[in-house]
C-alpha cells in the first residue's frame, strides 16, 4: 500500500506542477495537436483496413469465367463455330464439353450454384465430374464506350441472329428433345422454353425480363454419335437455375447441388436419354 500511495503522490504533484505552472500548458496543448496531426495517417489507414469487403464474390466468379463480348473475341468465335458447326474448332478452343450460362448483375438465382461450381471446378475427378468446364456470357454488359449499347444483344443482332434458332428450334416438339428440357413434375420444361423464347427476343438480349441463368449444357462428342437422340447442334441439356431442379424433400445444400450438377454431367436420372417417367 505504501508503494501504491508513493506512485499516486508523485503524479500528484506533476499535476499540481503542471496546473501551477503557466508557461507549460501551451508546450502541452501544442504538442497534443502536432500528436493528433501525425496520427492521421496511421488512423486513417486503421479505418480503411477496418473496412468491410463487400465485393460480391459469387458475380465475381461469373465474371471471371466471361467470354469476351467484343468483335472477334470468345462469344463472337464460339457462338459462330457452333452456327457453323466447326466442333473441331470449338474442341480446341472451349472444349469438347462444356456448360455455357447466360447471367446478369443482382440476379439471386445465379449466386445459388457459385458454390458447387467452385467446389467441381476444384477436383472434378473426385467428385466425379470429370472434364467440367463452365462458360459465362453476361447478358447486361455495356460497352464502355457508349452506355446505351449492351453487347451480348449488340453481338447477337449484329452478328449472330441465328444463334436464337440454334436455343430454340427444335426443343419441346420431339421427344428426344424433351428430355432434355429437365422434366421433374412438367413444370420446368416449359418454363425453359419459354426462357428461351424470351432469350430469342433480341429486345430483352440486354437482361430486362430475361430469366437467368439461362443454361446449357453442349457435348460435341454426342453430335458425332451415329444414334441421333441428342439434338444436333450440341446441346444435351437445357435448364435454368440446376438448383431448382433438386426435389423439394431434399436439403439444397453443397452436396445436392453437386450431386446435380453430377447427373446433368454424365447424363443420369431425367438426364437419361433412356429416362422414363
Amino acid at each position: 500500500m505504501k508503494v501504491l500511495r508513493a506512485i499516486g503522490g508523485f503524479f500528484a504533484k506533476i499535476g499540481r506542477w503542471i496546473a501551477n505552472t503557466a508557461w507549460i500548458q501551451p508546450l502541452l496543448i501544442v504538442g497534443g495537436i502536432f500528436g493528433i496531426i501525425f496520427s492521421i495517417p496511421y488512423i486513417k489507414s486503421a479505418i480503411e483496413n477496418s473496412k468491410i469487403d463487400n465485393t460480391d464474390y459469387d458475380y465475381l466468379y461469373y465474371t471471371d469465367h466471361a467470354l469476351g463480348l467484343e468483335d472477334n473475341g470468345r462469344a463472337d468465335k464460339l457462338l459462330g463455330y457452333i452456327e457453323e458447326k466447326k466442333f473441331a474448332d470449338i474442341n480446341e478452343h472451349f472444349g469438347k464439353k462444356f456448360i455455357l450460362t447466360f447471367v446478369k448483375s443482382n440476379c439471386d438465382n445465379c449466386r445459388e450454384g457459385v458454390e458447387a461450381y467452385k467446389e467441381v471446378e476444384k477436383n472434378p475427378v473426385g467428385w466425379g465430374v470429370e472434364g467440367f468446364k463452365l462458360h459465362t456470357i453476361i447478358v447486361d454488359t455495356k460497352d464502355p464506350n457508349d452506355s446505351t449499347v449492351y453487347l451480348a444483344k449488340k453481338l447477337l443482332a449484329d452478328k449472330h441472329p441465328d444463334f436464337k434458332d440454334e436455343i430454340t428450334g427444335k426443343y419441346g416438339e420431339t421427344a428426344q428433345d424433351k428430355y432434355a428440357l429437365y422434366k421433374n413434375d412438367g413444370t420446368n420444361g416449359p418454363s425453359v422454353k419459354a426462357a428461351m423464347m424470351k432469350f430469342a427476343d433480341s429486345t430483352s438480349s440486354e437482361g430486362e425480363g430475361l430469366q437467368t441463368p439461362l443454361t446449357f449444357m453442349y457435348d460435341f462428342e454426342k453430335v458425332n454419335q451415329e444414334q441421333d437422340y441428342f439434338n444436333y447442334n450440341g446441346i444435351t441439356a437445357a435448364y435454368l437455375n440446376f438448383i431448382d431442379l433438386i426435389k423439394s424433400d431434399e436439403p439444397q445444400n453443397l452436396v445436392t447441388k453437386i450431386q446435380m450438377l453430377q447427373k446433368i454431367w454424365n447424363y443420369e436420372g431425367v438426364f437419361d436419354p433412356n429416362y422414363k417417367d
